[in-house]
């Protein structure tokens, strides 16, 4: 199992990196992919960020929530922007670079929006708890299902959201 593990990661590594045509040509499709769902992911994160804002104001201190919420809001808003920047080129092959670009994108994402039950979750009630729960799986399965088309980004998103 471990040698097959090794296999795989050997494989993804050498596709996500090559800088041949062919591969340049296959991450651009992925990448193409993921763009098409982008700008609704970074709406349903602003929408999730402002009922968490909304629903954490009561329970948490304001300036940290106030941080906080700037942290997230720059990482959509950072997101929607590159979605469209990249979405007025025709995507024919794609570097290495904008998959490191995607996963940076995804460790700060997956970073801000983990730092939530961090915060919160020791000190809250039981009820908010379960809110943050539910919450915190719901977006690392959505973020990592978006993802799924870039690999390092989705591993690097899930992994970081898992804590």
């Amino acid at each position: 199992m471990v040698q097959q593990l090794k296999h795989w990661w050997s494989d993804t590594r050498r596709l996500w990196s090559a800088t041949d045509v062919e591969s340049s040509e296959v991450r651009a499709r992925h990448i193409k992919a993921m763009l098409a769902t982008t700008p609704w992911t970074m709406l349903a994160s602003a929408i999730t960020l402002g009922l968490c804002a909304w629903v954490l104001s009561g329970h948490a201190q304001t300036v940290t929530l106030i941080v906080w919420a700037l942290a997230v809001l720059a990482m959509t808003v950072a997101g929607w922007v590159g979605c469209l920047r990249i979405q007025q080129s025709p995507l024919l092959a794609v570097g290495p670079g904008i998959v490191r670009a995607a996963t940076a994108h995804a460790l700060l994402l997956g970073a801000v929006w983990g730092a939530m039950p961090m915060l919160w979750f020791p000190h809250a009630e039981s009820g908010l708890q379960m809110l943050i729960a539910v919450l915190v799986t719901g977006l690392t399965c959505a973020g990592a299902l978006a993802l799924t088309m870039v690999p390092p980004a989705a591993l690097t998103y899930t992994f970081i959201m898992a804590g």
